[in-house]
């Protein structure tokens, strides 16, 4: 992985050097490395670098392909250097450069994530991780093991579709913040490898959103527990038999596992108060290095 993550890096330093932004070669390039290296290959079977009416980028796991949108990844990166402009977070030429390329390798990686999600569920040992992604997959992978489905479940299916529109839901699924996680974590590595010249101030900036991403929807409780209690309301509006819940299957394997920080984090279950206030008060450090 370090091999191509130094590539990468020397990729996005070449091209953020000559002023350029990451164009069809660059991606299909970074693409080429990370599903050798994820070793997805009989799950990423084609990629399309294409416009997309809704969001940036798409993973399919029943057409096996990637969508990618790098123009509106572009557009979405320099409205959010905008904004760090107007919180005093200031942005040189060659670090806009870096930071856009960055972006689309975050998602790249965060779609390709995807991929490597079904292949674990498919193939994968059972654990806690994989629990939590069959919650968040299932859908799919019911259909994929071409395993009999209930009216009841269908329905269950479709409503559970129509929440994926409620912003905090989505932010909770735990294949999601799993994928970001990832992603995030794939782009601070990747940020290391960059000249030393440049990779001061956007590792400090990436350790920042990694940091941010792990703690994102931990508010009045933990975002894995938020997910399965929608999920659980839902079950019993739909009027699904008592005892055939979520939280069994979580439960059975979180308990008496002795975890720490970051695999809570990186698993969204519960952190202490204190654990949340020190990740807090370290993002707020790093953000003011940025000023």
């Amino acid at each position: 992985m370090e091999n191509v993550m130094e590539k990468i890096a020397k990729l996005i330093y070449d091209y953020s050097i000559n002023k350029k932004f990451a164009d069809n070669n660059f991606t299909e390039t970074v693409i080429s490395l990370c599903i050798n290296t994820l070793n997805i290959n009989d799950y990423v079977m084609k990629h399309d670098i294409i416009s997309l009416e809704e969001g940036c980028a798409f993973y399919s796991i029943n057409k096996k392909s990637i969508l990618i949108d790098i123009t509106s990844i572009k557009n979405l990166s320099l409205n959010k250097i905008e904004s760090d402009s107007i919180n005093d977070i200031q942005t040189s030429d060659m670090e806009m450069y870096t930071k856009v390329n960055l972006k689309v390798v975050y998602m790249i990686l965060h779609e390709l994530t995807h991929a490597y999600q079904y292949k674990k569920c498919l193939e994968g040992n059972n654990d806690l991780e994989k629990a939590l992604l069959e919650l968040s997959l299932e859908s799919n992978l019911v259909q994929l093991r071409k395993e009999k489905i209930s009216n009841q479940k269908a329905m269950f299916y479709t409503k559970q579709q129509e929440f994926y529109q409620n912003h905090l839901y989505y932010l909770t699924i735990p294949s999601e913040r799993m994928a970001n996680i990832n992603a995030l974590k794939f782009v601070y590595d990747t940020s290391m490898y960059l000249p030393n010249d440049l990779n001061k101030n956007i590792t400090i900036y990436n350790e920042a959103s990694l940091l941010t991403g792990k703690i994102i929807t931990y508010d009045n409780s933990s975002p894995t527990a938020y997910f399965i209690s929608i999920n659980e309301q839902l079950k019993k509006y739909l009027g699904f038999p008592y005892g055939e819940t979520d939280i069994d299957i979580i439960e059975e394997k979180y308990i008496n596992k002795d975890l720490s920080l970051d695999e809570r984090l990186y698993l969204g279950l519960p952190i202490e108060k204190e654990e949340k206030q020190e990740l807090l008060e370290k993002i707020k450090i790093l953000k003011n290095k940025l000023k």
